[in-house]
């Protein structure tokens, strides 16, 4: 049966993007995005159905930081986990 162009799912905030008409996944997507920034998009033929769609790409960069004393003191901590197991 031929899917019309209404048949589709939409792929929300996944690992990697998958096709929208036929769920194949598009691996290495990073590399598509090399130096783009949240909110850039893509469009692209897919691999399997030969389908166009496009992609979004959604960017998070988390920090964390710490005092050099606390920093000791994770790194302890995390080598006394570690020699427990």
């Amino acid at each position: 049966m031929m899917k019309k162009e209404t048949d589709y799912k939409a792929w929300d905030y996944e690992d990697e993007p998958k096709c929208p008409f036929c769920g194949e996944e598009y691996v290495c997507a990073w590399e598509l995005f090399r130096g783009e920034s949240d909110g850039a998009e893509k469009t692209v033929v897919c691999d399997d159905c030969g389908r166009e769609y496009t992609i979004l790409q959604h960017v998070d960069v988390l920090y964390s930081t710490y005092t050099q004393e606390k920093m000791e003191e994770k790194y302890l901590e995390a080598r006394r986990k570690h020699k427990r197991r």
